[in-house]
């Protein structure tokens, strides 16, 4: 299905001419609506994944027409005959279920995928997002029968608009193509080959990817907030755990029984307690507490997803061009970090100053305007 929508996109984006008749079908058949364009699928950007879905979801019925009008009308052979083949594929009963269902189910997982795309997210919410997103996703899984029925009429009243049916596919003795799926009407051959096994499968990988294997680990990090440290009677023992693994890079792990008393201390009688890791470790006096600080430190970086080391990548294609090609590696480096942290300030006249030390002239750089 998602192949299908990359093939509709590009069949008009590459051609003006197709192009100009998709835009009038457009005007005529929805004029009020403010997408005027299909949008790839893309394989790597999620969210213009699900946004491809809603716009061919409202899209479809001017989508079909442009399609059936460069179909029947007096056009190019290529033109005609790949109109006619996305025509079918588009009103397809099979393809509409799909696109229903797809949409709905993959519309929980919206806010989680730009979250996790963000700069600052923490291990600890992260996983939260995750387990509250898959038991969401169960429960619709123990109810799928309501919510299947929701997603068919949806399908039904979008297949009305493209003069389209939603039947069963004929069932024969020997199926050796496809499964021979036993349903009494379409609403249930479709529950059991489409919503099912896709609600399954999208379950299985939210929990392969991110949950499986995780749930000791993630959680110890966060036995070392005060919140939790004062609602969990064992959280030193989960946070000597959480050492354990990374006892290479703490500073003085001896020590770390004498900091957790001493951080226990220091919480006792606070009222306004730090929630996250990131608010916590503001008020971490590293030097007082150099192992608790480190612990931290790993929690708050250790890496969600891989979002940032792609943007490097992205930032490296834009600044080492073929016309850069003998950049050296110091002024690539410092053009990739200006590059990636543009937000941050600077100032100058200090640049200017470190320039004129680092590389000294016998021509003294001087302003003629300040001259008196």
């Amino acid at each position: 299905m998602m192949d299908t929508l990359g093939e509709v996109a590009r069949f008009f984006d590459v051609h003006p001419q197709r192009t100009g008749i998709l835009e009038t079908q457009i005007s005529e058949i929805c004029p009020d609506s403010k997408i005027q364009k299909l949008i790839d699928v893309c394989r790597t950007r999620w969210i213009e994944r699900l946004d491809a879905l809603d716009c061919i979801t409202e899209l479809l019925e001017p989508v079909a027409a442009a399609l059936n009008e460069m179909r029947l009308g007096k056009y190019c052979s290529e033109t005609v005959s790949k109109a006619n083949g996305l025509f079918y594929k588009l009103t397809s009963g099979e393809f509409i279920v799909s696109l229903c269902v797809c949409r709905e189910l993959l519309a929980y997982t919206r806010g989680l995928t730009t979250k996790l795309q963000s700069r600052s997210v923490e291990l600890y919410t992260s996983y939260k997002d995750v387990q509250h997103v898959t038991e969401t996703l169960q429960s619709i899984r123990a109810d799928i029968d309501t919510t299947h029925q929701i997603m068919f009429e949806s399908a039904t009243s979008l297949a009305d608009k493209v003069n389209t049916t939603i039947t069963c596919p004929r069932r024969c003795g020997r199926q050796i193509n496809r499964d021979n799926t036993e349903a009494s009407n379409a609403e249930e051959y479709y529950r059991r080959v489409i919503t099912v096994p896709f609600l399954d499968h999208l379950i299985q990988e939210l929990k392969s990817r991110f949950l499986d294997g995780q749930e000791q680990f993630i959680p110890r990090a966060t036995f070392l907030l005060p919140k939790q440290m004062q609602s969990s009677p064992n959280w030193r023992h989960e946070v000597f755990l959480f050492a354990k693994e990374y006892s290479d890079d703490l500073p003085s792990p001896m020590s770390l029984r004498a900091e957790l008393d001493l951080w226990e201390r220091k919480w006792a009688n606070v009222e306004a307690l730090p929630e996250t890791a990131l608010e916590t470790i503001s008020t971490v006096d590293s030097l007082f507490f150099p192992n608790i600080s480190t612990c931290l430190q790993l929690s708050v970086t250790t890496p969600v997803t891989s979002c940032e080391c792609e943007r490097s990548v992205s930032a490296l294609r834009r600044l080492k061009t073929y016309m850069r090609s003998t950049m050296t590696n110091s002024r690539l480096n410092g053009l990739a970090l200006l590059h990636s942290h543009y937000s941050m300030p600077i100032d100058t006249n200090r640049v200017l100053d470190m320039f004129a030390l680092e590389h000294p002239r016998r021509m003294q750089m001087v302003n003629i305007l300040d001259i008196d």
